[in-house]
């Protein structure tokens, strides 16, 4: 017989007990709300909120730089000065034709020295007029030399105690403004100093330095740009250019290039011809006897250089040829005789007695009453002509 197996009997949930040994733990809130007795606030009286008092400004703080009516007032003020009151004592020790005030001389001569100083065909070869094309390298080498080695530019300080001026040796007071710069150095090792109104100056000019620009040699010297320049390379006189040929005329202490020896007047080159200076630029023979010779008092023509000539012994006096200084009757030279100049003419003794005598005693016939001496005569004659 075939027997269905018993299922076995149904587990249920309710005959499960859990076990365990945790029990929460009751939350208490962190924040507690107060209580207020709600009659007793309503009765309460809130006082109305005080107004902000405002604070009393900060005291005004004093002007520590230089203000704009003084920038206004000057065209240039050197570095390191700091305050107005410094700007004016600092060009105090100038004269006023050279303060750098707008508008007036001052201006203009500052100009007319950086210009004199600072020429501007020495450092941009466009501006050059006689520089050939193949010496712009060796112009541009000369100058980056200058600017790397020499260049320095002076600051105005004060001293900070008694120190003695490097040019001069006189004492700079504490306090006083003085002039500084970074390449020159005192016997201490510390930053010379000079006096800013009269020692910081071209050794060579001695003229104060253009917004105190300056050129410093190996041996602490202080020049402007154009003397720092004439000292390593020669500049010509007739174009202000500087000589990088090695061929160029030396004559009257005067350099030139070959081309700019020539006559001021007629161009005509003068390298082996005869020729002389007139305010540093040479002159041929023939355009300076046209133009700058002594004329004859008596011919009215030039003398020339080398001729001889007689003169009355005056500065800027009347000269003649020799072969002009002749007596006008006669046409005897009158060279060791005795002169007797009259009417523009010049007369010996012997023929100024026979002309002028004969003059006088026609004068004395229609003048019985005046009778002048020889002497008188004489006298007036001399008061004419001289």
């Amino acid at each position: 017989e075939a027997r269905v197996p018993t299922p076995p009997p149904a587990k249920t949930f309710a005959s499960v007990e859990c076990q365990t040994d945790f029990e929460p733990e009751p939350v208490q809130p962190d924040f507690q709300p107060e209580e207020y007795d709600v009659d007793e606030y309503a009765t309460q009286t809130v006082p109305a909120p005080v107004a902000a008092q405002p604070s009393p400004p900060p005291p005004p703080v004093p002007f520590s730089g230089i203000s704009d009516a003084m920038r206004q007032k000057y065209t240039w003020i050197p570095d390191g000065i700091t305050t107005d009151d410094q700007v004016e004592l600092y060009f105090a020790g100038f004269p006023m034709r050279e303060r750098p005030i707008r508008g007036t001389e001052g201006e203009r001569y500052r100009l007319m020295q950086l210009d004199r100083q600072l020429p501007r065909h020495d450092v941009d070869p466009k501006a050059c007029r006689g520089l050939r094309q193949e010496d712009v390298p060796q112009f541009q080498k000369f100058n980056a030399h200058k600017v790397q080695h020499a260049c320095d530019c002076g600051t105005v300080v004060e001293a900070d105690c008694d120190t003695p001026c490097f040019r001069c040796g006189e004492t700079i007071s504490s306090g006083q403004l003085a002039v500084t710069a970074e390449r020159i150095l005192a016997p201490n090792g510390l930053t010379a100093l000079f006096h800013s109104d009269s020692c910081f100056i071209c050794e060579v000019c001695e003229v104060p330095l253009a917004d105190l620009f300056c050129f410093i040699t190996q041996e602490n010297n202080v020049m402007c740009g154009r003397h720092y320049a004439d000292s390593i390379l020669p500049r010509c006189s007739s174009c202000d250019e500087t000589i990088f040929e090695k061929d160029y005329t030396h004559a009257e202490e005067l350099d030139f290039h070959l081309e700019h020896f020539c006559c001021k007047h007629c161009d005509e080159q003068m390298l082996g011809r005869a020729y002389v200076m007139v305010s540093g630029e040479p002159t041929c023979t023939a355009c300076y006897e046209e133009k700058y010779a002594e004329r004859c008092e008596a011919c009215k023509l030039p003398i020339e250089l080398t001729a001889p000539k007689v003169t009355d012994g005056r500065a800027h006096g009347r000269v003649w040829h020799t072969t002009c200084f002749v007596c006008h009757e006669c046409k005897q030279s009158m060279e060791g005789r005795r002169v007797i100049p009259r009417e523009g003419n010049l007369y010996c003794q012997e023929d100024y007695n026979r002309v002028f005598k004969k003059v006088n005693r026609k004068s004395l016939r229609s003048k019985p009453k005046v009778r002048p001496s020889a002497a008188s005569v004489m006298s007036m004659a001399f008061a004419d002509e001289w």
